[in-house]
C-alpha cells in the first residue's frame, strides 16, 4: 500500500496536480482518503493524512520536521532539479524525507547534458 502520498512541486504546479489527481485517481480513492492542498506554512495538515498531500517545495522545506511523522510510503518531486544541490538548505530538509518514504519518485522535464563535464 502506497498511502500516505506526498506531492512535492513548484508553487505554481500545485494547483495543476490537484486537477490531475482529481482525474486520474478513482473518484471513491479520493473520496475515502482524501487529498489537501497545502498553500502557506501555517495551514495545519491533518495529522493523520491517508491520502495525498500536495505542497511546494518551501513549505515542504519548511515543515520537514513535521512531514517525517506522518511516514509517507509514496513521495513524488515534480520538478526533481529543484533539489540539484547538495548543500542548499531545501535540499537537506527534503532529502532525509524522501529517503525515509517506502517509495520516491523524482520526475524532470530538464534534460541531461549528452556528455556530462
Amino acid at each position: 500500500d502506497d498511502w500516505p502520498c506526498l506531492v512535492i512541486c513548484p508553487k505554481s504546479l500545485c494547483g495543476t496536480w490537484r486537477g490531475e489527481l482529481q482525474r486520474w485517481l478513482p473518484p471513491d480513492e479520493l473520496e475515502d482518503r482524501g487529498m489537501h492542498v497545502c498553500v502557506n506554512t501555517k495551514e495545519s495538515i491533518d495529522t493523520a493524512p491517508q491520502g495525498v498531500i500536495v505542497m511546494s517545495y518551501e513549505i515542504a522545506a519548511r515543515r520537514a520536521a513535521e512531514l517525517r511523522s506522518f511516514n509517507f510510503q509514496m513521495i513524488i518531486a515534480d520538478e526533481s532539479h529543484n533539489l540539484k544541490s547538495a548543500d542548499s538548505q531545501r535540499t537537506k530538509a527534503i532529502m532525509p524525507l524522501m529517503q525515509s518514504a517506502r517509495r520516491a519518485l523524482l520526475l524532470s522535464g530538464t534534460p541531461l547534458p549528452s556528455r556530462p563535464a
